[in-house]
């Protein structure tokens, strides 16, 4: 339960909302409160709605799935409005309660409707919206790493930020790989590599139409003047020098736009 004490002239601010409440007069039996919120939140005289109504709409914005973005967005906005429209109602009724004098019916108002915002304002803050949820992608990451070992544990760190990765020993298996496969949206190439090393397999990916757009990252314990590698279209689109930081190297996978296109 939110309890809150204000004086003449202070506020309460749901700052996830862009809603403040201020105390603008207090005399005798009469409190006059101003309402700042955004142009569509609607602050209609009206009647309160019941609390039960309240906790329907709540119970909405929890079962929305992850349907397709553009629907997933537009049922969330349409349940937020509803809250916060039962929450600006709420608090045209207090006034009008407050105007006739119904001094009895007051302060479990107040509470009810600042309860109200502080559970959307709460919300916002420390959840992600379904139509956030339905619009994130899974990086699709190959691995060419000859050393098992590491080329397994690069994986499964990438995977616990949640990236979804392929290994393979070398550029011959990288190549058979995605033709099979499709593009992923990203390539984490070494470079010393049996069979088939990193620089020769990133020139047969710049030749050939079909892997057009693949966004090959170098990871490597060479220099890039070492191996001979450009940095652009024709060679890599980023270099990291190992030892590397994963966590940074993921949040930019996971942030990227997704490219993947898998066959069948």
């Amino acid at each position: 339960m939110l309890v809150l004490s204000r004086r003449q002239d202070e506020k309460v601010c749901f700052p996830n909302l862009g809603i403040e409440v201020q105390v603008i007069r207090t005399g005798g039996k009469v409190i006059r409160l101003g309402v700042v919120a955004p142009p569509e939140v609607p602050v209609l005289r009206g009647e309160l709605l019941q609390s039960a109504e309240i906790a329907k709409t709540a119970e909405n914005t929890k079962r929305l799935v992850n349907g397709p973005a553009e629907e997933a967005l537009k049922r969330f906005r349409h349940d937020v409005r509803d809250r916060l429209n039962v929450a600006c109602l709420g608090l045209q009724v207090l006034q009008r309660r407050i105007d006739a004098g119904r001094w009895d019916e007051v302060e479990s108002l107040i509470q009810h409707t600042l309860r109200a915002f502080q559970t959307i304002n709460d919300e916002l803050a420390n959840c992600e919206s379904p139509a956030a949820s339905a619009m994130k992608q899974t990086p699709h990451v190959l691995i060419v790493e000859d050393n098992a070992n590491e080329g397994q544990l690069l994986a499964e760190l990438l995977g616990s930020y949640g990236c979804d990765a392929a290994v393979v020993a070398n550029g011959r298996q990288a190549l058979d790989h995605l033709r099979k496969n499709g593009k992923p949206d990203f390539v984490l190439m070494d470079m010393n590599m049996p069979e088939l090393d990193g620089p020769a397999t990133i020139r047969m990916l710049r030749e050939q139409s079909e892997f057009d757009g693949l966004r090959v990252y170098a990871v490597s314990g060479m220099e890039r003047y070492e191996a001979g590698v450009s940095l652009g279209p024709g060679g890599v689109d980023r270099w990291y020098t190992k030892p590397i930081n994963a966590r940074r190297l993921a949040q930019e996978l996971v942030s990227a736009p997704a490219v993947a296109t898998p066959i069948g």
